[in-house]
């Protein structure tokens, strides 16, 4: 299209064009820089929607690492929680796996370090 707009400019400058075919090429020309300008309003408005694009994958993909880290998160304090209920269940108190014999497990790796 460029090369269109240089070749109506150079014709234009010919001394023997008609008054009909030099208002012809003038309007060939103004249509052509017309495309031009909207072709370089294209590639703007591609940039930019390009650009937003990688800032929306961008944000999607940390929302899903915190949605993943939050959720992992959440994982853990629940096993804990439910290992922890387990062991406070009078059920396992007869096998000595109740709080109380983890507390004196503590208390008793703790006596070795100081010794």
């Amino acid at each position: 299209m460029w090369k269109d707009t240089q070749t109506t400019e150079t014709e234009l400058k010919d001394i023997a064009l008609s008054e009909p075919l030099g208002e012809s090429k003038i309007s060939t020309l103004q249509i052509l820089e017309k495309r031009l300008a909207n072709l370089s309003r294209r590639r703007v408005a591609l940039g930019e929607a390009a650009s937003n694009l990688q800032r929306l994958e961008a944000r999607v993909e940390l929302a899903l690492e915190s949605a993943g880290m939050s959720r992992e998160v959440e994982i853990i304090a629940k096993e804990v929680d439910m290992t922890r209920s387990l062991l406070d269940d009078d059920r396992f108190a007869d096998f000595g796996l109740g709080t109380e014999s983890t507390d004196s497990i503590k208390t008793s790796d703790h006596s070795h370090e100081l010794s």
